[in-house]
């Protein structure tokens, strides 16, 4: 039998079950897809996955309410995630129809924006719209993801440069000429309508001003790698806008110290990420880029398995183990700026947002109900990574990263240019080199996330607490204007 009328079937019982409201149907299909996409055909196992991600989406929204739109614990957007990102990181997923990619990758972006991923959100409606401009979907949830962006921005001048692009894509997405999805236009339109009165109002009798940079580029080509790859750490490094300053713009905003303190410690820290961000940024770009001497030692004997070695590769290595360790610093500034006073010889980014360092406990009163949007963007992006002690992940890829960083660290893993990805046993494992560069671009592109949700949390929470006047009594100073990084003590 063909497997179209079987994936006919399940999509109306997907649908059948959503419209009814009937979470045994929506777990039933569910149970259906999974067990059907183990033997069948790759192109079919992704339709398959597709539906499944529908049927958790669905039992979010029907479990929704106004208790629990905030709340931390939503497994269903983690599996739903979870499925979207097995269809967009499948090597068949340009096997799929037009359609279902920029389906895809749309319902991906509104997941993200939901649970307060605003940077990976416009990321892949962008790149549903460079391949179909007129795409209304994308185009005006977009612009609302960029609303709401440019509403958590401490920068004026950036909410206004965002909200700009917000207008523009908003004007096309009610125009005659986008191109709408079956049954969407009735419901979607007149929202869109509405979020675009929204920023018209906002922008009106604003100036877009320049920012005052005294930076200069000393390597072109490498800035302007970072800005296709949209690696700068600046909002408005983002596809849509093109006229922005090549350098890592964004730092902490104003916040509050205890006017004993003898030093600007999250100044402090913050600077040491963001280098060792750059620092990870640019040995992956010297890899791609390699030119020049190879650190290579000449007396090796050949081990018969086809390994390569090189300058390229270490810095490949370099770079992914540098990201990942990113994200348990932040763990680390977390525990400190929120007060949470966990063992730090056990924090981690998976870890910190739970009392006793535990899944199976609360989440910490810091975080519990706390309505801060990119700060539970920062605990959503944490299920992104695999941690042996907890269940449920994010990321398809999220085990695989782990292990081979854990090879890179603890024990050995050797690079081939065999087009096959082989990892093997505890001791050596195989992988190949356009893998690994893929990977630790993975990963450098989350610590980019990483580093500018830590910023809006920070402006979020500054601002909650200036509504209770005990946070800010004559025990306290504002910092107002972080100091900048002087250019010569930047990193490249």
């Amino acid at each position: 039998m063909s497997t179209e009328p079987w994936l006919q079937r399940i999509a109306l019982a997907v649908d059948t079950a959503d419209r009814d409201g009937n979470l045994i149907a929506l777990y039933g299909a569910i149970r259906r897809c999974n067990a059907l996409s183990f033997r069948a055909p790759d192109k079919v196992a992704l339709e398959l996955y597709y539906y499944e991600s529908n049927c958790w989406s669905a039992i979010a929204r029907l479990k929704l309410s106004s208790k629990t739109q905030w709340s931390w614990h939503q497994p269903e957007y983690v599996n739903q995630v979870f499925c979207l990102r097995r269809i967009l990181n499948s090597p068949t997923f340009n096997e799929l129809s037009v359609t279902r990619q920029q389906q895809t990758r749309t319902n991906f972006a509104n997941i993200m924006n939901t649970l307060g991923r605003p940077i990976a959100a416009i990321n892949a409606w962008g790149e549903v719209i460079a391949e179909v401009p007129e795409f209304a979907a994308a185009l005006g949830n977009r612009g609302f993801g960029l609303i709401y962006l440019a509403k958590h921005l401490p920068d004026i001048q950036d909410k206004i440069r965002i909200a700009e692009l917000a207008r523009h894509h908003l004007t096309l997405a009610i125009s005659d000429e986008a191109i709408w999805d079956s049954g969407q236009k009735e419901e979607a339109h007149p929202i869109f309508v509405k979020h675009l009165k929204e920023v018209r109002n906002f922008l009106d009798g604003k100036k877009n001003k320049p920012r005052k940079s005294k930076f200069k580029s000393t390597d072109k080509n490498y800035y302007n790698w970072c800005e296709k790859e949209k690696l700068h750490i600046d909002p408005l490094n983002i596809f849509g806008i093109d006229n922005f300053e090549r350098e890592d713009w964004m730092h902490l905003p104003p916040h509050t110290y205890n006017i004993r303190t003898n030093s600007l410690r999250y100044v402090n820290m913050y600077n040491q990420l963001k280098s060792d961000y750059a620092y990870a940024r640019r040995n992956l770009y010297e890899g791609i880029n390699y030119k020049g001497f190879d650190h290579t030692p000449v007396n090796l004997f050949d081990p018969f398995d086809d390994t390569i070695y090189g300058h390229s590769i270490e810095k490949f290595k370099s770079s992914l183990c540098d990201s990942y360790a990113i994200f348990d610093k932040i763990a680390v500034f977390i525990n400190d700026y929120f007060n949470c006073e966990a063992n730090i010889k056990r924090v981690n980014f998976r870890k910190v947002w739970y009392d006793k360092l535990d899944e199976n406990k609360p989440i910490r009163a810091a975080f519990y109900g706390n309505n801060n949007w990119p700060l539970r963007g920062l605990f959503f992006l944490s299920k992104d990574l695999f941690d042996k002690d907890f269940n449920g992940i994010a990321d398809p890829d999220g085990e695989t990263l782990d292990r081979i960083r854990n090879q890179i660290e603890h024990r050995f893993l050797s690079v081939t240019a065999d087009e096959s990805t082989v990892l093997g046993d505890e001791t050596l494992s195989y992988i190949n080199l356009d893998a690994l560069q893929k990977y630790a671009l993975q990963m450098l592109v989350k610590a980019r996330e990483a580093l500018i949700l830590l910023c809006l949390a920070m402006h979020t929470e500054e601002f909650q607490r200036k509504q209770n006047a005990a946070q800010h009594d004559k025990d306290s100073i504002v910092i107002q204007e972080p100091a900048r990084p002087a250019n010569k003590m930047s990193a490249p």
